[in-house]
């Protein structure tokens, strides 16, 4: 992904309400610049969100050191998910009721995985950000995002306006 990419990504109207509500998509998004320890940290921050990022990375990781690599890779994420949890207990999880939701779960699993098979197969980080929503049971408007990585530059950004053109003709 080129510099380009993330910033015509910077410019959707997903990721522009995203920041006007003080969401944090963005911060799991940052994981793909990093390696797999510090990757996974981030991609943690919205689980839901970056799942196909998560078992790639792990897959990753068993292909070059086996239990070793996908040691090192998960040990950080885990002490420091013991440590909130211990602080701040559970995070409650919205239901299917949430204002703003758009999650078209269960149907869209279907996309999701062969999506994730897709992913996994070929080893590709933009497909794998493509399956966060589509294997959430919660998603709203910008909970999209990553999945606009899977398009390229100006094209990912066309796309992110066609809900936002549906919702104004609908």
């Amino acid at each position: 992904m080129t510099i380009w990419e993330y910033l015509f990504i910077t410019i959707s109207p997903m990721n522009l309400q995203s920041m006007l509500y003080g969401n944090i998509e963005w911060i799991p998004l940052l994981g793909v610049l990093f390696p797999a320890p510090l990757a996974m940290i981030f991609y943690s921050t919205k689980p839901q969100a970056t799942i196909g990022l998560m078992l790639l990375t792990i897959l990753l990781e068993w292909k070059r050191l086996r239990w070793k690599g996908v040691t090192l890779a998960l040990i950080p994420t885990f002490a420091l998910a013991m440590i909130t949890v211990t602080i701040w207990g559970l995070p409650p999880v919205p239901g299917p009721t949430n204002p703003g939701q758009y999650s078209l779960f269960p149907y869209s699993l279907i996309l999701g995985l062969s999506a994730l098979i897709m992913a996994l197969k070929n080893r590709n980080i933009r497909m794998a950000l493509f399956i966060g929503p589509f294997v959430s049971p919660y998603v709203t408007f910008h909970g999209y995002l990553p999945a606009l990585f899977l398009f390229h530059g100006a094209i990912a950004v066309l796309v992110s306006f066609i809900p936002v053109i549906l919702n104004i003709v609908a």
